[in-house]
């Protein structure tokens, strides 16, 4: 899933670029339809057949999310074969243009047939989901080491990859208390982006528990200490520079503001950092103190 988004995502911001560079209003939409309709005559059929895989008419929270804003998974068990839509993206006149995809994908190749058909029974829940968003991270943290990618040419989507897994967590690692939260809570746990407020909801279950343990339990309380300032700090740090999951994406906010990010020199080292050793914290702290009896 984390694959397929970045897919879609770049189909989403070439056709936003190339609307902007014909000197028109781009849409605030993420509807690939709507978007494809705006450069009626000049797109090929042949890049048109490539987007069905990708829900064009929807707003790509099929791959960030199990379940849309009304409750209603997006996939039940479908098999996506993205092979052919891929190929078809590749291969269309407006990407050779681009020079960015030099490689040859074989639509007929049984073993890349297999690799690219995907299976929506492997993702149903949000702790799936996450899984599959950190493998994308560990996978390009690789190869940033190995020399293959320059980090330079990735962190914007490196940053937005961190930032949506560590939403994830929190929201999975929440699901453990749904029967405990507020209303306020509930619709934060299910319809915000904001990271502080997801740790917030977590950090209250945390804090209280934490106030009820004995000696005993010091163990589980040098834990809770170590960890918990890590995720606030990392939470905080992210939603300083992207507090609505959208200054990783887009070069511009809802009312076409350019948004300016302030990186530090160091926030993309000091996140990787925090993320991987607080990650089992970010996901599975509420679960790890309900299944010792605590909440």
């Amino acid at each position: 899933m984390a694959v397929m988004f970045v897919y879609r995502h770049t189909v989403e911001l070439f056709l936003k670029s190339k609307i902007a560079n014909e000197g028109q209003l781009v849409p605030n939409t993420h509807s690939l339809t709507l978007l494809t309709q705006e450069l009626k005559g000049q797109l090929s059929q042949r890049f048109l057949d490539s987007l069905g895989i990708l829900k064009p008419a929807g707003e790509g929270d099929n791959f960030r999310y199990i379940k849309s804003e009304d409750g209603n998974r997006h996939y039940n068990g479908e098999l996506l074969n993205v092979l052919s839509s891929l190929s078809l993206f590749v291969e269309s006149d407006e990407i050779k243009k681009t020079g960015l995809f030099t490689c040859q994908l074989n639509k007929n190749d049984k073993m890349l047939k297999h690799e690219w058909t995907l299976y929506t029974t492997d993702t149903q829940t949000l702790g799936h989901l996450k899984t599959q968003y950190d493998d994308l991270i560990s996978t390009l943290l690789h190869a940033i080491k190995s020399g293959d990618l320059n980090i330079a040419d990735i962190y914007l989507p490196l940053l937005f990859l961190i930032r949506h897994s560590l939403e994830l967590g929190y929201k999975d690692n929440i699901a453990e208390v749904q029967t405990k939260l507020t209303n306020s809570q509930i619709k934060k746990a299910t319809q915000s982006h904001s990271l502080v407020s997801l740790n917030n909801i977590i950090e209250q279950f945390v804090v209280e528990t934490r106030s009820t343990m004995t000696a005993k339990d010091d163990s589980i309380k040098n834990e809770i200490d170590r960890y918990l300032p890590i995720v606030k700090n990392l939470s905080n740090s992210l939603h300083v520079i992207d507090n609505a999951s959208r200054s990783f994406r887009f070069p511009v906010d809802k009312d076409g503001n350019t948004i300016k990010i302030p990186l530090s020199k160091c926030i993309l080292s000091e996140s990787i950092d925090a993320f991987q050793k607080a990650d089992s914290f970010i996901s599975l702290s509420l679960s790890v103190l309900a299944y010792y009896g605590f909440l």
